[in-house]
């Protein structure tokens, strides 16, 4: 078996080489690498928050749904595009919409009815899927086209949301 000591002149006696190697690495320790760990981590954290606050910053983009004549349901698609709208208030709390529901002149009820119906619908679906009712108010507003055509009156056939500033 080879001999596993060597003379250390610097403490005047002699060690294993195993002792030796394990004496090093306790007095050497982690040196500044813990440091700069620790330090990349609250940076990457910072870099983190920041981002949210930026994200959290951003405007919700306005939305239209369109309904068919005399009816004040979503379809699958409008749903999806209603999920977008709630998600992106639920991450902006200070993000408020106006929900504006329209009608056009040749619906059967009332324009004033189906178009508060229409926002009202909006409303309920925001609620289901989580966003309190301070993050939005319900109005009917004007019709927005005024030729009498089948396309004018689709434009007419519809629920917007539409962002407001945000609070501060």
């Amino acid at each position: 078996m080879a001999d596993t000591t060597h003379e250390d002149l610097s403490s005047g006696g002699r060690h294993r080489v195993d002792e030796i190697h394990i004496h090093h690495r306790e007095r050497k320790g982690l040196g500044p690498w813990l440091g700069l760990g620790a330090l990349g981590l609250a940076l990457l954290a910072l870099w983190g928050y920041g981002r949210g606050r930026q994200h959290a910053a951003a405007t919700c983009t306005q939305t239209t749904i369109h309904f068919t004549r005399n009816a004040a349901t979503l379809g699958a698609d409008d749903k999806v595009a209603v999920r977008q709208l709630a998600d992106c208030m639920k991450m902006n709390p200070s993000q408020t919409v106006r929900l504006e529901g329209r009608a056009d002149a040749s619906e059967i009820q009332t324009n004033a009815a189906i178009a508060q119906e229409r926002a009202d619908t909006l409303a309920r679906e925001l609620r289901a899927l989580g966003v309190p009712a301070s993050q939005y108010n319900v109005t009917t507003s004007a019709t927005t086209c005024n030729e009498e055509t089948d396309t004018c009156w689709q434009v007419n056939r519809s629920a917007t949301a539409v962002p407001l500033p945000h609070r501060r």
